[in-house]
């Protein structure tokens, strides 16, 4: 890359850009794209800063009147080799022509063109992407009111392959009690989680899951069940960025909120995977300034855990490295403030990580500082930066030279380590960009390595309905392997970063073959072994049993193309069920459930209840305000209203799943009426 010499704004467009950050106090989220297969090590490299993609995007959308950035991309996904971009953008172009594909588009991830196939149908804004597990849905976020089906504002889940709305996925997000849509700015999977962050009050899921639970909760990212029992509750502001410990651990959450549960927690929270708590004890306010709380100019945009640490970038310029058991800050760095004579600073706002680095994306167009440690570094920044991921050096091997306004919103490593940037970015190298730029490792992808991985061996399937689990020795590189691609039966279905995959889609009373093979850094095939799979109708038909954590439970089953299924538990008459799955509020032991018609009447299969017993369904929690007055509050379990009491006095008819008690009681009980689970009862007290 060549050397530069720093430029100076203009004053008059210094001062512009800095009363459009003061007055807008909502962004969309660049969360960190860690489903990316790229693979670095934090030494040298040799990057190119000449764009490698011909096409990219133009001609910005109407303004959002929740924002005012311009950026043409704000959010970047891959499903096996297909890139996804997502922003305010019309149109796709080469530069020559332009075609018409508003709001979101796909690419070959390897050539850079354009795939005309994916043809979605959004009517707005989209800020957040993210794939499925098995790679065979699309989740996208954004300001959106319709994506081609009904209940699709803010959210939807689309065909990788079409764009068409997958309406069976089944999950709407409502913003209730305001005359304001729902807004989705940070989706993230992790493991069957799809974490939901925005502006929003309620995720309604399949067969019936519902939780009021405030800008931010997950839902199961195969079955679209939501979770209502894990309610962070985050109020005063927006969920910009989530990001899931793989390890389970922990949630962190960063926006412009101000409170978590109803503790402070301003801009940036650390919450526990299982509750959706705030975790206690740590100083979360390392992110922030000391402008007034509640002043709305504190935000987290951009959150990536990477081992045992967590980088977060944000308001006042700042990126931010700290150890995730304590929050102890061990790096800090700024780019300029406004009005520098070195050129204009700006907040980071996306952070992608491939393997031991991490690429920051911020509105900078200067020079960048560290903080403490190495007060004396200052090194001359074009928007994007590389670091070592555990470290926190700044490596100088990255320096690109590129001229735009906004920066890079979105950022994503391919697994041929090339660093897609989605922005308004313009110039890039010395040639015209498209807001859309891809920098590759010179030499070619992946820096010149053409040895291909080893086959893998040892591989197996196992039919266990109502899915089969593929598992495999894994293959050996020159260099590492970083993925593996599976198919079935000649269709890819989806990729896995381990030695192991679950096929949920398995069609049943069949012969299935799949193939699987891994694939290294520099983008380089191994060679493909296969395996048989028999799905046998009888000997397949099996439930499962899956706790939801608030007193219920999903029982699901493989569709045989019934016309219907018989499901009871201990002995209890029998429910008539159209679906393949079911969710019961008052739990048994053990489930049975006996398909009927379509030539499969009298097939039968039963599970256990791996939790045992019954119980009241739902719990209900008592809540003191300070004031003297109590909330209380219950899981929604779909009913029509609630018959709610206490100490015995005449019930009160409500139609949500909380109360506000002006005279408290001593103990509490709610009994649920209609839509099929009338009686279920619960008590809680003070």
């Amino acid at each position: 890359m060549k050397q530069r010499t720093p430029r100076r704004p203009n004053a008059g467009v210094v001062a512009l850009m800095c009363i459009a950050v003061v007055a807008t106090l909502v962004v969309p989220a660049a969360t960190a794209s860690n489903d990316g297969p790229g693979n670095l090590a934090g030494v040298d490299h040799d990057y190119s800063d000449t764009p490698a993609n011909t096409w990219g995007v133009s001609d910005l959308g109407p303004a959002s009147t929740n924002f005012q950035y311009d950026s043409l991309v704000f959010a970047i996904a891959q499903i096996g080799n297909t890139l996804y971009v997502g922003g305010r953008f019309q149109n796709v172009t080469d530069g020559n022509t332009e075609i018409s594909r508003p709001y979101l588009a796909a690419f070959n991830a390897t050539t850079g063109n354009y795939i005309s196939s994916f043809q979605p149908n959004i009517d707005f804004s989209v800020y957040a992407l993210a794939a499925s597990p098995d790679g065979t849905r699309l989740f996208v976020g954004g300001e959106f009111t319709n994506a081609g089906a009904a209940n699709t504002t803010g959210f939807a889940a689309l065909n990788p392959a079409t764009g068409a709305a997958d309406t069976s996925f089944g999950l709407e997000v409502t913003r209730e009690w305001s005359n304001n849509d729902p807004r989705i700015h940070a989706l993230d999977v992790v493991g069957d989680w799809l974490y939901v962050g925005g502006n929003f009050s309620h995720l309604n899921g399949a067969n019936g899951s519902r939780v009021q639970t405030s800008r931010l909760g997950r839902v199961s990212a195969s079955t679209g069940i939501v979770d209502t029992g894990w309610r962070p509750n985050l109020s005063g502001g927006t969920v910009w960025a989530v990001d899931a410990t793989p390890d389970g651990n922990r949630v962190y959450a960063g926006g412009t909120f101000l409170l978590a549960g109803g503790q402070q927690s301003q801009a940036f929270a650390v919450l526990d995977t299982a509750s959706g708590a705030l975790i206690p004890g740590l100083d979360t306010s390392f992110g922030t300034t000391n402008f007034p709380i509640g002043s709305g100019y504190i935000f987290v945009a951009t959150i990536a855990a990477v081992g045992d640490n967590v980088w977060v970038g944000g308001q006042n310029h700042k990126l931010v490295l700290a150890e995730q058991s304590n929050l102890n800050v061990l790096r800090r760095y700024q780019t300029n403030n406004f009005g520098s004579a070195d050129g204009r600073g700006g907040d980071y706002q996306a952070i992608a990580v491939a393997g031991d680095v991490i690429f920051a994306g911020c509105h900078c167009w200067g020079r960048m500082r560290e903080l403490g440690t190495n007060p004396q570094y200052q090194v001359e920044v074009d928007s994007v930066q590389a670091f070592d991921a555990t470290t926190g050096d700044h490596l100088a091997w990255y320096e690109p030279a590129m001229r735009g306004a906004d920066g890079a919103w979105a950022l994503h490593v391919a697994a041929d380590n090339c660093l897609w940037i989605g922005s308004d970015i313009y110039r890039s190298g010395g040639q015209d960009a498209l807001g859309l730029v891809r920098h590759c490792p010179t030499g070619g992808p992946g820096g010149g390595d053409t040895e291909a991985p080893t086959s893998i061996s040892n591989l197996s399937g196992t039919w266990e309905a109502p899915a089969v689990a593929l598992s495999w020795d894994p293959a050996t590189d020159n260099v590492g392997v970083t993925s593996y691609e599976i198919s079935r039966d000649g269709n890819v279905i989806g990729s896995s970063l381990t030695s192991g995959f679950t096929d949920t889609s398995a069609p049943t009373d069949t012969t299935v073959t799949y193939n699987v093979r891994a694939r290294d850094a520099a983008g380089n095939w191994g060679p493909t072994t296969s395996i048989d799979v028999v799905t046998d109708i009888v000997n397949g038909f099996a439930c499962v049993v899956a706790d939801n954590g608030d007193g219920s439970v999903t029982i699901a089953w493989n569709d045989l193309g019934a016309n219907g299924y018989d499901l009871s538990h201990d002995g209890e008459p029998a429910r008539w069920v159209r679906a393949t799955s079911y969710r019961d509020f008052s739990p048994g032991d053990d489930y049975t459930i006996t398909a009927w018609g379509n030539g499969v009447g009298g097939t039968t299969t039963s599970c256990t209840n791996p939790g045992g017993g019954g119980g009241n369904g739902f719990v209900c929690t008592v809540t003191p305000n300070g004031d003297g007055t109590v909330t209380v509050t219950w899981p929604d379990i779909g009913a029509n209203g609630y018959d709610f009491s206490h100490d015995g006095e005449p019930a009160r008819w409500v139609t949500t799943n909380s109360f506000l008690d002006t005279t408290p009681g001593n103990t509490y009980t709610i009994t649920a009426w209609g839509n099929g689970v009338s009686g279920t009862t619960t008590t809680c007290q003070q």
